[in-house]
């Protein structure tokens, strides 16, 4: 669940920001973050000192620890306890800020950073004067450096005009920057998510291409199980027949029974191995029959099977090309009827040999 959010405050200037995406309010802190410790460690390197504005590097830290445990916990937080914690945040850290962050945006930033070029207390003059609009150090040489510096810098003449210009063309190079900068996270994620529509694509399309053989092999295993039953019933009568045909001779040759064609004439023992020969033909038939119909139901359910393993697998993109075909060789080969001798068709392996090489 996607939970409200309503972030406002201010920088020192005054200039007020606000938000209603906590993706973009993070992505902002962090960018701010980045800007500013940069900016007070080279201060730091060059002249050994810095200054309060510069160092908001914790504040920002610690308002990005603060929310943190928002984003991960936000499928699990009520929007109540979520609301109260927005609103503890606005009062906390974010009320407070603008006494301690300018934001780096502000066109003012370059020309006030090179101040601290001339020393500290002209960097210091030019921020108070910016900000305060008072120039309580007057009397200080180098304090009037900076007051003069952010006079100049708010000036109307040809000079002032160059300098602005070029200070604001810093501003918006570094706005630049960021905005590159997310345009690189964009595209990144824009390449993620199309990655992930073209696996569900090949998923969706392997789904669709193997649903009909699926639903044949089941329809299929269904019609070799009627068949096999039909040929079992008949196979069934048949033996009963040969056995009641046999009971019968047998007992009218114990009993000595008269009749027209006797088994110890040519023409009763030719008769007779023909009747034997045809029932045992009819018998041995039948058996294939009924054995090669229920061999291709199994068959038929196993290819099924294997059709949904098959499926289950492309679902967690476990298949690779080695895999694929031997599933599709095991799905599509000829089935052996075992009507005729040496009808053998390429090996089909089974379910277990199947995930061992997705496995791989």
């Amino acid at each position: 669940m996607k939970l409200p959010i309503k972030l406002n405050f201010q920088d020192a200037t005054g200039k007020t920001f606000e938000f209603d995406k906590l993706e973009t309010f993070l992505d902002f802190i962090k960018v701010e973050q980045r800007f500013w410790a940069e900016k007070a460690s080279e201060l730091l390197q060059t002249k050994g000192f810095t200054n309060p504005y510069l160092n908001i590097e914790a504040i920002f830290q610690l308002i990005l620890n603060t929310t943190k445990t928002w984003k991960k916990d936000s499928k699990n937080l009520e929007e109540s306890v979520f609301s109260t914690q927005v609103q503890s945040l606005n009062t906390s850290q974010l009320s407070i800020i603008h006494t301690k962050w300018i934001w780096s945006g502000q066109p003012f930033i370059p020309a006030w950073l090179n101040a601290y070029k001339v020393s500290q207390a002209a960097g210091e003059g030019f921020i108070q004067a910016t900000l305060t609009r008072t120039i309580p150090n007057f009397s200080n040489y180098d304090w009037l450096k900076g007051y003069l510096l952010a006079y100049e810098f708010e000036l109307q003449g040809e000079s002032f005009i160059t300098k602005r210009r070029d200070s604001e063309a810093q501003a918006f190079e570094h706005l630049r920057g960021v905005l590159v900068e997310q345009k690189d996270n964009l595209v990144s994620e824009i390449s993620d998510f199309e990655t992930n529509a073209d696996n569900v694509t090949k998923t969706y399309v392997e789904h669709m291409r193997l649903e009909g053989p699926a639903k044949y092999w089941k329809d299929r295993a269904e019609e070799c199980k009627e068949q096999g039953e039909y040929w079992a019933r008949l196979l069934g009568a048949t033996i009963t027949s040969a056995v009641i045909i046999f009971v019968f001779l047998m007992a009218a040759w114990l009993h000595a029974y008269s009749t027209k064609i006797n088994l110890n004439t040519l023409e009763g023992a030719v008769i007779f191995a023909a009747t034997i020969s045809v029932f045992a033909f009819a018998i041995k038939t039948l058996s294939k029959l009924t054995f090669s119909a229920f061999h291709l139901q199994r068959d038929a359910e196993e290819r099924e099977q294997l059709t949904h393993l098959y499926l289950a697998l492309s679902n967690d993109n476990k298949v690779d090309a080695e895999s694929r075909n031997i599933v599709l060789q095991a799905l599509f080969s000829r089935s052996d009827s075992g009507l005729l001798a040496g009808d053998h068709s390429p090996a089909m392996p089974s379910i277990q040999d199947a995930i061992k090489a997705a496995g791989k």
